[in-house]
């Protein structure tokens, strides 16, 4: 089954603007590095860029839907949490973790990869033969809420 991302984002959104109050349209790239960062957003940019090579490691290890799933959750959240203005990471870290475990509870996995980060739960995620790539991929239907003009 394909990961869909338009999905994710939008529980991410309804979960972060039941807490922040606060919304903004954002854009997914997926882009290939260093498998030790999950995903970024560039400081008065438009997109999280998603590591690519995390999905692949997460393909390759034979990792559930629901794993996945959980995983590009906790990192749009992190990522759009940073797209409405909170630039520290750690701040963004806790508010990221306290989101997951009024949502989700502390027992789920959402909740344990916000706590723990991606690379303590699938250590497997560093470990796995990467490639870099100058290329980015923009994800098309994402954020289909917000952007229903862009194709």
């Amino acid at each position: 089954m394909k990961l869909n991302y338009d999905n994710i984002l939008k529980e991410v959104k309804r979960i972060v603007r039941k807490y922040i109050k606060n919304d903004r349209p954002v854009g997914l790239a997926i882009s290939y590095f260093d498998p030790r960062v999950g995903a970024y957003w560039v400081s008065g940019g438009n997109y999280i860029v998603l590591n690519g090579n995390i999905i692949s490691a997460m393909d390759a290890w034979g990792r559930t839907h629901n794993e996945k799933e959980a995983l590009i959750k906790v990192l749009l959240t992190h990522e759009y949490i940073h797209s409405l203005g909170y630039e520290d990471e750690m701040l963004t870290r806790k508010i990221t973790s306290k989101i997951i475990e009024k949502e989700d509870g502390k027992e789920s996995l959402e909740y344990e990869l916000s706590e723990k980060g991606p690379w303590e739960i699938f250590p497997f995620i560093v470990s796995y033969p990467y490639h870099s790539d100058q290329r980015i991929e923009i994800v098309g239907n994402f954020d289909s809420e917000s952007t229903d003009y862009i194709m």
